[in-house]
């Protein structure tokens, strides 16, 4: 979300990327802010679906 909000905003490079995903992470966008809680949104994201992987691997892991 941080390289690809900067990319966005400097370059221009995935700002319609940036757009689509601001549909689901409220906030995100090209702005400083906006590539800030984008981030922030995707680090959550990211960790929960991690924890959820894990807490599943771990759950049929243990039934072998």
């Amino acid at each position: 979300m941080l390289v690809l909000g900067t990319f966005a905003s400097l370059f221009g490079y995935g700002a319609d990327l940036v757009d689509v995903i601001s549909k689901l992470y409220f906030g995100y966008g090209t702005s400083f802010s906006g590539i800030i809680t984008g981030t922030f949104w995707g680090l959550v994201d990211g960790f929960i679906a991690g924890a959820l992987f894990a807490w599943i691997y771990n759950y049929f892991a243990e039934k072998k």
